[in-house]
């Protein structure tokens, strides 16, 4: 239940309507978010909050979800997406923390996918 309930938030802090809502990611996101974008770029939740700063909007689809229990009330959740347009693919990770009865995102972060060579 909490595994499909993780992947659910997952999903959902991707939607547009979602990432350009305020309201929605300051309950979301952790007071002490931090995020490593695959870009490099760093994220807190400070900027993200920001009204004149825009969101990159994400054109992804997301699979391979893996949810693994990391502590009393925290997860970490992994999945590998894929760009609608570009079919570039990037390995993702979230910690998800249990705070006042509401899970938060507390870090995120994106990396590149290799493919293995398997010569």
């Amino acid at each position: 239940m909490i595994k499909q309930e993780l992947v659910t938030l997952e999903l959902k802090i991707q939607q547009e309507d979602v990432r350009s809502d305020k309201k929605q990611l300051a309950q979301l996101v952790h007071d002490n978010y931090l995020e490593f974008g695959r870009s490099g770029k760093v994220w807190k939740k400070a900027d993200l909050l920001v009204s004149d700063q825009k969101i990159p909007q994400l054109h992804i689809q997301s699979s391979e979800f893996s949810v693994q229990k990391v502590g009393e009330r925290s997860y970490l959740v992994s999945y590998l997406t894929t760009e609608k347009e570009t079919g570039k693919q990037t390995n993702r990770c979230s910690l998800w923390v249990k705070e006042e009865n509401a899970w938060q995102l507390l870090f995120h972060e994106g990396n590149d996918f290799i493919e293995e060579d398997k010569s």
